[in-house]
């Protein structure tokens, strides 16, 4: 598995031809006093894009309300 250049682990899919979501595991971030995941878009000239960090704990969760979203469309 990659890692940035901060050692975090991270995986990326395509959201289009020239970008690409990038999940990243921070393994200790101070605010949340634990590990996280940062949310991020990579677009096609390598720059990042800020995005959503919340604790790695609920990351279930997200992924539970993402389904019910799709269900729901």
């Amino acid at each position: 598995m990659p890692t940035d250049s901060h050692g975090n682990a991270y995986v990326e899919f395509p959201m289009s031809d020239q970008e690409f979501i990038r999940p990243t595991l921070v393994k200790d971030a101070a605010w949340a006093g634990a590990a996280t995941i940062r949310i991020q878009k990579r677009r096609g000239n390598g720059r990042l894009a800020q995005g959503p960090e919340f604790p790695s704990s609920k990351a279930g969760e997200l992924a539970r309300s993402l389904i019910e979203l799709l269900q729901a469309s």
